[in-house]
């Protein structure tokens, strides 16, 4: 299988709020805490060791949001990222104002992206070539927005007709089958994603997305999996 440079996307990690925006939301603190814990993507910091050198990879580097979904959602497009209710339906923040999303977007979202077009920008001025490897995980039930009749297994391969080289999903299926591990590709969640630069127009970006069920984590070999798309 080809070998591609590696950019991991990494949106959902962090649970932190600027004090500076504390203002915004309508939860007391201690719900708010919990509401944000919820739907943080645990255990995506698995990319931490994979870098420059680990497993003979001549480049991997890690886009990491800092802050929580909640304050801007920057795997949405623009006009969805910020929200408005928790993902288990309750009031979430003050609706904001058309000068108060842009500061957002303009604050926290944009930054973000450009950060992962100019990660892959230079993969391709220096190698041609790059793969993003967008890194998220899930808990077992569903949230209310959720198709509840969806598979929710082990792992979830996201591919896009596009961006996304069949091997690649092929040799992740081989290595679930292996590691005895369920798995399912787009589903419960699909996709995976690409700068809007490169969005459908640059087939040398290639892109999957990895969704780990939470109560799974110390099941499997993450890094057997990592190694399998180098």
């Amino acid at each position: 299988m080809e070998t591609y440079p590696l950019v991991f996307h990494i949106p959902h990690l962090s649970q932190e709020i600027p004090s500076c925006e504390m203002d915004q939301f309508l939860m007391p603190p201690l719900e708010l805490k919990q509401a944000i814990e919820d739907v943080h993507d645990v255990g995506t910091d698995f990319t931490r060791d994979f870098r420059k050198g680990v497993f003979g990879h001549e480049f991997a580097t890690s886009v990491v949001f800092p802050y929580s979904r909640y304050l801007v959602d920057v795997e949405r497009f623009e006009d969805e990222s910020i929200h408005e209710q928790c993902f288990h339906g309750r009031p979430l923040r003050k609706r904001p104002s058309d000068e108060e999303r842009e500061r957002l977007l303009n604050t926290y979202y944009r930054p973000h992206h450009e950060r992962l077009t100019n990660a892959v920008d230079h993969a391709l001025d220096n190698y041609g070539k790059c793969l993003i490897v967008d890194c998220h995980s899930y808990p077992v039930e569903p949230f209310p927005f959720e198709n509840v009749e969806a598979c929710r297994p082990m792992l979830c391969i996201g591919a896009d007709d596009f961006h996304t080289p069949p091997e690649i999903v092929e040799s992740l299926q081989k290595e679930a089958r292996e590691q005895e591990i369920s798995c399912a590709v787009n589903s419960p969640f699909s996709g995976a994603l690409t700068p809007l630069k490169h969005y459908r127009r640059d087939h040398r970006v290639k892109s999957v997305m990895i969704e780990l069920r939470r109560d799974s984590l110390e099941l499997m070999n993450v890094e057997r999996l990592l190694e399998v798309i180098k």
